[in-house]
Protein backbone atom coordinates (compact mmCIF):
# COMPACT_ATOMS: atom_id res chain seq x y z
CA UNK A 1 0.00 0.00 0.00
CA UNK A 2 1.16 3.80 -0.39
CA UNK A 3 2.13 5.79 2.38
CA UNK A 4 -1.37 7.34 4.57
CA UNK A 5 0.57 10.99 5.43
CA UNK A 6 -2.72 11.94 7.43
CA UNK A 7 -4.79 10.45 11.02
CA UNK A 8 -7.58 11.70 8.57
CA UNK A 9 -7.10 9.70 6.17
CA UNK A 10 -5.82 6.45 8.06
CA UNK A 11 -9.21 7.15 9.86
CA UNK A 12 -11.59 6.72 7.16
CA UNK A 13 -9.13 4.11 5.35
CA UNK A 14 -9.67 1.88 8.56
CA UNK A 15 -13.22 2.93 8.75
CA UNK A 16 -14.26 1.84 5.31
CA UNK A 17 -12.12 -1.27 5.34
CA UNK A 18 -13.91 -4.71 4.33
CA UNK A 19 -11.86 -7.15 7.10
CA UNK A 20 -12.80 -4.07 9.40
CA UNK A 21 -16.52 -4.23 9.09
CA UNK A 22 -16.75 -7.72 8.42
CA UNK A 23 -14.98 -7.99 11.67
CA UNK A 24 -16.72 -5.33 13.71
CA UNK A 25 -19.80 -4.63 12.00
CA UNK A 26 -21.51 -1.06 11.05
CA UNK A 27 -22.93 -0.24 14.08
CA UNK A 28 -19.87 0.49 16.34
CA UNK A 29 -18.06 3.29 16.94
CA UNK A 30 -14.27 3.91 16.29
CA UNK A 31 -11.93 5.08 18.98
CA UNK A 32 -9.84 8.29 18.47
CA UNK A 33 -6.28 6.32 17.48
CA UNK A 34 -3.56 5.88 20.07
CA UNK A 35 0.02 5.55 18.68
CA UNK A 36 2.25 2.82 19.31
CA UNK A 37 5.93 2.03 18.90
CA UNK A 38 6.14 -1.92 17.77
CA UNK A 39 10.32 -2.55 16.59
CA UNK A 40 10.34 0.99 15.50
CA UNK A 41 7.11 1.24 13.66
CA UNK A 42 4.87 3.44 14.45
CA UNK A 43 1.57 1.48 14.98
CA UNK A 44 -2.15 3.20 15.53
CA UNK A 45 -4.72 1.27 17.90
CA UNK A 46 -8.00 1.54 17.83
CA UNK A 47 -11.14 0.77 20.03
CA UNK A 48 -14.15 -0.23 18.47
CA UNK A 49 -17.25 0.03 20.92
CA UNK A 50 -21.32 0.67 21.24
CA UNK A 51 -22.29 4.09 21.69
CA UNK A 52 -26.12 4.50 22.09
CA UNK A 53 -28.56 7.13 22.84
CA UNK A 54 -30.88 9.99 20.72
CA UNK A 55 -30.10 13.49 21.23
CA UNK A 56 -30.93 15.66 23.26
CA UNK A 57 -29.41 13.01 25.85
CA UNK A 58 -25.39 11.94 26.00
CA UNK A 59 -24.83 8.87 24.53
CA UNK A 60 -24.21 6.09 26.60
CA UNK A 61 -20.68 4.67 26.12
CA UNK A 62 -20.50 0.44 26.60
CA UNK A 63 -16.83 -1.16 26.82
CA UNK A 64 -14.75 -1.96 24.46
CA UNK A 65 -15.24 -4.84 21.87
CA UNK A 66 -12.60 -5.20 19.43
CA UNK A 67 -9.41 -3.57 19.12
CA UNK A 68 -7.54 -2.60 15.87
CA UNK A 69 -3.83 -2.07 15.17
CA UNK A 70 -2.72 -0.89 12.07
CA UNK A 71 0.72 0.32 10.59
CA UNK A 72 0.32 3.80 10.10
CA UNK A 73 2.06 4.28 6.84
CA UNK A 74 0.96 2.08 4.83
CA UNK A 75 -3.07 1.60 6.47
CA UNK A 76 -2.30 -2.12 6.57
CA UNK A 77 -4.65 -4.12 9.31
CA UNK A 78 -1.89 -5.75 11.25
CA UNK A 79 -3.98 -7.10 13.59
CA UNK A 80 -8.32 -7.01 14.75
CA UNK A 81 -9.09 -8.62 18.36
CA UNK A 82 -11.89 -9.53 19.86
CA UNK A 83 -12.00 -8.17 23.65
CA UNK A 84 -14.63 -9.38 26.28
CA UNK A 85 -15.16 -7.09 28.93
CA UNK A 86 -13.76 -8.97 31.98
CA UNK A 87 -10.43 -8.78 29.87
CA UNK A 88 -10.27 -4.97 30.57
CA UNK A 89 -11.55 -5.05 34.30
CA UNK A 90 -13.13 -7.67 36.40
CA UNK A 91 -15.75 -4.46 37.38
CA UNK A 92 -17.45 -3.79 34.04
CA UNK A 93 -20.06 -5.96 32.16
CA UNK A 94 -20.39 -5.63 28.47
CA UNK A 95 -24.10 -5.37 28.72
CA UNK A 96 -24.01 -2.27 30.96
CA UNK A 97 -22.94 1.33 30.22
CA UNK A 98 -19.37 2.68 31.32
CA UNK A 99 -20.95 6.58 30.95
CA UNK A 100 -22.54 9.20 29.57
CA UNK A 101 -20.39 10.73 26.47
CA UNK A 102 -20.59 14.68 27.44
CA UNK A 103 -19.14 17.20 25.53
CA UNK A 104 -18.76 21.05 26.70
CA UNK A 105 -22.70 22.01 26.40
CA UNK A 106 -21.34 24.96 24.28
CA UNK A 107 -19.78 23.19 21.67
CA UNK A 108 -21.87 22.96 18.49
CA UNK A 109 -21.82 20.33 15.76
CA UNK A 110 -19.42 22.83 13.55
CA UNK A 111 -17.19 23.32 16.86
CA UNK A 112 -17.09 19.64 17.49
CA UNK A 113 -15.70 18.86 13.98
CA UNK A 114 -13.59 21.68 13.57
CA UNK A 115 -11.79 20.60 16.60
CA UNK A 116 -11.65 16.88 15.90
CA UNK A 117 -10.12 17.95 12.28
CA UNK A 118 -7.40 19.96 14.57
CA UNK A 119 -6.88 17.36 16.88
CA UNK A 120 -6.35 14.70 13.86
CA UNK A 121 -3.57 17.34 12.04
CA UNK A 122 -1.65 17.61 15.79
CA UNK A 123 -1.89 13.55 15.68
CA UNK A 124 0.33 14.14 12.37
CA UNK A 125 2.72 16.39 14.28
CA UNK A 126 3.35 14.81 17.31
CA UNK A 127 3.86 11.01 15.85
CA UNK A 128 7.22 11.95 14.72
CA UNK A 129 8.12 13.20 17.71
CA UNK A 130 6.89 10.49 19.84
CA UNK A 131 8.75 8.39 17.27
CA UNK A 132 11.65 10.22 17.86
CA UNK A 133 11.54 11.60 21.34
CA UNK A 134 12.71 14.89 19.74
CA UNK A 135 10.57 17.00 22.37
CA UNK A 136 12.94 18.13 24.19
CA UNK A 137 15.01 19.65 21.49
CA UNK A 138 12.79 22.38 20.00
CA UNK A 139 10.86 24.72 22.54
CA UNK A 140 7.52 24.65 20.29
CA UNK A 141 7.56 20.56 20.12
CA UNK A 142 5.71 21.28 23.71
CA UNK A 143 3.11 23.90 22.85
CA UNK A 144 2.49 21.06 20.45
CA UNK A 145 2.26 18.20 22.62
CA UNK A 146 0.27 20.40 25.57
CA UNK A 147 -2.33 21.76 22.75
CA UNK A 148 -2.76 17.84 21.83
CA UNK A 149 -2.88 16.81 25.28
CA UNK A 150 -5.82 19.32 25.71
CA UNK A 151 -7.86 18.65 22.64
CA UNK A 152 -7.68 15.17 23.10
CA UNK A 153 -9.06 15.38 26.70
CA UNK A 154 -11.55 17.47 25.69
CA UNK A 155 -12.67 15.32 22.62
CA UNK A 156 -12.51 11.91 23.47
CA UNK A 157 -14.98 9.64 25.11
CA UNK A 158 -14.42 10.45 28.97
CA UNK A 159 -15.48 6.41 29.96
CA UNK A 160 -13.06 5.64 27.87
CA UNK A 161 -10.20 7.12 28.87
CA UNK A 162 -8.41 4.48 31.20
CA UNK A 163 -9.13 2.09 28.15
CA UNK A 164 -7.33 4.79 25.95
CA UNK A 165 -4.31 4.67 28.27
CA UNK A 166 -4.71 0.79 28.33
CA UNK A 167 -3.87 1.01 24.50
CA UNK A 168 -0.23 2.29 25.12
CA UNK A 169 0.90 3.57 28.87
CA UNK A 170 4.14 4.86 27.58
CA UNK A 171 2.34 7.21 25.01
CA UNK A 172 0.41 8.71 27.72
CA UNK A 173 3.84 8.60 30.00
CA UNK A 174 5.32 10.37 27.38
CA UNK A 175 2.50 13.01 26.56
CA UNK A 176 2.42 14.16 30.65
CA UNK A 177 6.36 14.28 30.74
CA UNK A 178 6.72 16.28 28.19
Amino acid sequence: MNNIHTMEKLIEIVKDNPQVIKMTGENLTQSLPIPVMFKGKVLISFFYFTKFGLPPAAPNIYPPKYKILVDYESGEIIDIQAIRAEELSAHIQADKPLGEYKLDSSMTVTGFLEKQKELYILYDKIIPLFKSDMLDVLPENKQIVSNFYTLFNELAEKPLLQYYKMLNPQFYAWIISK
